[in-house]
């Protein structure tokens, strides 16, 4: 289980696999699903419901809400840090990572090395597979892009406030690795080892920017059909 505190007051989420349950203040709800650092999904609180995103990033929770449930503007924020049960002290990335290994999700986080040389090693020896960062438009929509440096680019043209830290996902001796870089120097902060279910997840996002296209997914992106059987 994590423990945040925000705007919302504490926040408790449990996360099985990419199912993910959460509880707020005396009687509110969270659910849906966790995938690649970030939560989506539905809020109910003394008969109000709505939708919800927000990531999970260097132990900082932020993301917005709206009322309803039909697609529109999020313009409430959702805000917090991950906070110890024990000594109530903040914790960073690397205990999001384990609390979420102990209730069952796959990624194995790797902490014996320097993440920004890594990060580094990957740039110069590995097969670049995509980066994406999020950021929030001027009518509190979340806005996803799948390049750092045309993010940047194009978030200050379209007023988009982008997150501190993106992922980008490498493929390198037949292991795909999880970057978490900050955007502003590029510096690589934390590494992660996906694991198979993992890999199907990142293949199936992939495959939906390709607007569904298996076909020219896999020709473009060859490292995919050491795991097309998996499927």
């Amino acid at each position: 289980m994590l423990k945040f505190k925000g705007n919302f007051g504490e926040l408790f989420l449990n996360i099985s696999d990419t199912k993910t349950t959460g509880n707020y203040q005396e009687n509110g709800v969270l659910s849906g699903d966790f995938v690649n650092n970030t939560f989506k999904g539905n809020w109910k609180n003394k008969g109000d419901e709505g939708l919800i995103v927000f990531t999970i990033l260097d132990g900082k929770l932020s993301g917005s809400w709206k009322k309803g449930l039909q697609a529109g503007p999020m313009h409430g924020k959702w805000e917090g840090v991950l906070v110890d049960e024990s000594d109530n002290t903040s914790k960073n990335v690397d205990v999001i990572v384990k609390d979420i290994e102990d209730n069952g999700s796959l990624f194995e986080h790797l902490d014996n090395i320097n993440p920004d040389k890594f990060y580094n090693e990957l740039i110069a020896n590995a097969k670049l597979i995509v980066e994406i960062v999020t950021g929030t438009n001027e009518d509190d929509e979340i806005v996803d892009y799948w390049d750092f440096e045309d993010a940047v680019l194009e978030a200050e043209d379209e007023n988009v406030i982008l997150n501190d830290h993106g992922l980008a996902y490498f493929f390198m001796d037949n292991t795909i690795y999880e970057v978490v870089v900050y955007i502003e120097n590029n510096e690589g902060t934390g590494i992660n080892k996906l694991s198979l279910e993992d890999i199907q997840l990142l293949i199936k996002q992939l495959i939906i920017g390709f607007d569904d296209d298996e076909d020219y997914f896999y020709q473009e992106h060859e490292w995919a059909l050491n795991y097309k059987s998996n499927f």
